[in-house]
């Protein structure tokens, strides 16, 4: 998706590959991307002045004994404010009774060292996203 050029962009984007001919389950994508679309995190991530990249590689020296290496789904840098936001993407079904707490539970670690990662390189706050497409939120891990 043209992530860098806004909302509208990103509906036209989505609009034209609606058919999803590889997908499995065209009709559970397409409202997962309306959800998507209509969430409280595409307008952040579309505010104007965002720079957004997708699969971003990093290998992070925390310390003498520690690294960090993986790949970040999204992140989003306001240019004028330098603040990021950091999305993982989430596509399974989480089980038991409160499905937002198994999210957390299950990637909140991984996020934390995804959040770790972004604030030391960049010293800038980073507010960190969990988005479960299945249930169609995004849960904040602040």
């Amino acid at each position: 998706a043209p992530w860098s050029e806004g909302e509208k962009a990103w509906q036209v984007h989505f609009n034209k590959h609606k058919s999803l001919p590889d997908c499995p389950d065209s009709k559970r994508a397409e409202k997962e991307i309306k959800n998507f679309l209509d969430s409280e995190l595409a307008l952040l991530i579309g505010r104007p002045g965002m720079v957004v990249r997708t699969e971003v590689p990093f290998l992070w020296k925390a310390d003498a004994q520690t690294a960090f290496e993986g790949y970040i789904d999204l992140a989003a840098c306001d240019d004028e404010k330098a603040d990021w936001i950091l999305v993982d993407w989430k596509t399974d079904r989480p089980a038991g009774k409160n499905p937002e707490a198994t999210l957390r539970k299950q990637y909140g670690p991984q996020l934390e060292a995804y959040t770790k990662v972004l604030r030391g390189i960049f010293k800038k706050p980073v507010d960190t996203y969990i988005y479960s497409t299945t249930l169609g939120i995004a849960l904040s891990l602040e």
